[in-house]
């Protein structure tokens, strides 16, 4: 249960984000696409999440569910280095 939980954290810290980064960053192309990108990665995730339970845990939607989290995190990752870059310039 715990993992859910910290599941809608992130869930509604990046939805927060990107509702930042779309009023304030909208002329920076990499980092609003890039949120908006990362916003329907955990959408999805979210989403998938959901279905394991309705499916009683079927192997392809628990794997394409593992996948998204992946491809969030992945971005996550990029936009540190991005803001690592930034910071030695």
């Amino acid at each position: 249960m715990g993992h859910r939980f910290l599941a809608g954290i992130a869930f509604i810290w990046t939805w927060k984000i990107f509702l930042n980064i779309k009023r304030d960053y909208r002329e920076s192309r990499v980092m609003f696409k890039g949120w908006m990108i990362a916003t329907a990665f955990i959408s999805i995730q979210v989403i998938l999440g959901a279905f394991i339970i309705f499916t009683i845990g079927n192997l392809f939607i628990a794997l394409l569910h593992a996948l998204f989290i992946a491809l969030f995190f992945g971005l996550l990752c990029y936009f540190l280095l991005l803001s690592y870059r930034s910071l030695k310039k």
